[in-house]
């Protein structure tokens, strides 16, 4: 395993995986890096990653609490942005308790509130976005919330952008480019290319 700086843990597999480890060591060292040679190995969220649908990757990962219920009991979990939506997974249960698709969040702020009597004056990151034409909030509690406010922002700065067509000049959103194509010309992006040629190896 490798423990990361967020503390997150990675799995690798090798035929030698002795000779792997000495060798990740001996870059470290060699780098001036201090490896903890006794690390406490922290939750290991494999299984919750299962809710990954195909293509979809997570961009931004971390440790988060959040009310699944109306009585407003904060529950620990993880919370997840992949290229397709926001989600959160519910340690205890081991299931996906909340999801949004990123193109339906409206926007983000962060508050201190008193998550109960005893967990006082803590960040709490509330997400709007659209569900039944309703606005409505999730709300979210952790250390690093201003670092996912700032990945939501740069997320709809980027669906709101609006450019020209590479190949014949009409303007239109970022994101449709890219992932659809140009309705004008038919202009198709390099991302679009590789993942119609996945579908075409996947099909055969």
């Amino acid at each position: 395993y490798l423990i990361l700086k967020d503390e997150r843990r990675v799995r690798l597999r090798a035929v030698e995986i002795d000779k792997l480890g000495e060798s990740i060591k001996e870059v470290m060292r060699l780098n001036g890096l201090i490896i903890d040679e006794n690390p406490v190995l922290p939750e290991y969220e494999e299984d919750a990653l299962d809710f990954l649908t195909e293509g979809e990757t997570v961009t931004h990962r971390g440790k988060a609490w959040h009310t699944i219920s109306s009585n407003g009991v904060w529950k620990p979990g993880y919370l997840y942005i992949t290229n397709k939506r926001l989600c959160w997974w519910y340690n205890f249960e081991k299931r996906l308790a909340f999801e949004v698709p990123t193109e339906k969040i409206l926007g983000s702020a962060i508050e201190v509130r008193n998550l109960s009597p005893v967990l006082k004056r803590k960040k709490v990151f509330d997400v709007i976005y659209e569900a039944s034409a309703e606005r409505k909030v999730a709300s979210f509690s952790g250390e690093e919330m201003y670092e996912w406010e700032r990945a939501l922002a740069r997320i709809i700065s980027f669906r709101e952008r609006i450019e020209a067509c590479p190949q014949c000049g009409e303007r239109a959103n970022v994101l449709e480019l890219l992932e659809k194509g140009c309705t004008n010309c038919g202009w198709v992006s390099p991302r679009l290319k590789k993942k119609l040629a996945q579908v075409a190896l996947s099909a055969k």
